[in-house]
């Protein structure tokens, strides 16, 4: 296993990073650039302890985010609302692709 992909704080550093190949991301920018298949990982106090899987973004007539979706192998969870979610502090990873 690669902790880069099993770790929080390794995925962090990894999606981070600036590679010559491999993942390419942006990290902590705003829940308006959240897609499905992007990263989000929550925690409390700057202290992340879970990765979830971004399975939909449901958006206001005005194109604003209205609730972000999620998937977690932790608790079973799928298709739950983000806001629904007891940890707080949620950092989004969106997934450019690779190069």
């Amino acid at each position: 296993r690669s902790y880069s992909w099993t770790g929080v704080d390794m995925f962090y550093s990894y999606a981070v990073a600036s590679y010559k190949s491999g993942l390419v991301s942006l990290t902590d920018i705003d829940y308006k650039y959240a897609e499905k298949g992007d990263i989000i990982h929550v925690g409390a106090y700057r202290q992340w302890r879970h990765a979830l899987l971004i399975t939909d973004v449901i958006k206001n007539e005005d194109g604003s985010v209205k609730e972000i979706v999620v998937a977690s192998n932790t608790a079973d969870r799928w298709n739950y609302p983000l806001s629904a979610y007891i940890y707080t502090a949620p950092r989004l990873i969106h997934i450019l692709g690779q190069n």
